[in-house]
Parts: C-alpha cells; sequence; structure tokens
C-alpha cells in the first residue's frame, strides 16, 4: 500500500467533501460524508503510524553496548 503524504491525502478528503454539495437529499450526503471522513480518518492513522521513529528509550542489547 502506498502512503501519500497528509497534506495531498487533506486535500482530497477536502475535494471529496465539496463535490457532495450537489446531493440534496440529507440522508444521502450524511452516509456518503460519514463514509468519506472514515476513509480519510483510516488513511491519516496508518500514514501516522507508519512514520514512527524508533524510541530512544528502547533497551540496548549487551552486544550492542560492546560496538
Amino acid at each position: 500500500m502506498s502512503y501519500k503524504p497528509q497534506q495531498e491525502l487533506f486535500e482530497e478528503y477536502q475535494q471529496s467533501v465539496k463535490s457532495l454539495s450537489t446531493i440534496t437529499d440529507f440522508f444521502e450526503y450524511e452516509k456518503k460524508f460519514v463514509s468519506l471522513h472514515n476513509e480519510f480518518g483510516k488513511q491519516m492513522l496508518e500514514l501516522s503510524i507508519s512514520q514512527t521513529k524508533p524510541s530512544e528509550r528502547k533497551k540496548k542489547l549487551q552486544q550492542d553496548l560492546e560496538k
């Protein structure tokens, strides 16, 4: 799975939400908005998890200290 930078994902999300303005039925609008919002949240969470740095508090093994 390829990840796009956060800014690009947010711009796509904004465009998708703007495209919903043509829908006149409130319940259909709400259904599609919730779907878009959940997908956007999922993508942002996956992106933020994939970009974590290694913890500096991680326990070091004795063999790593000898190097």
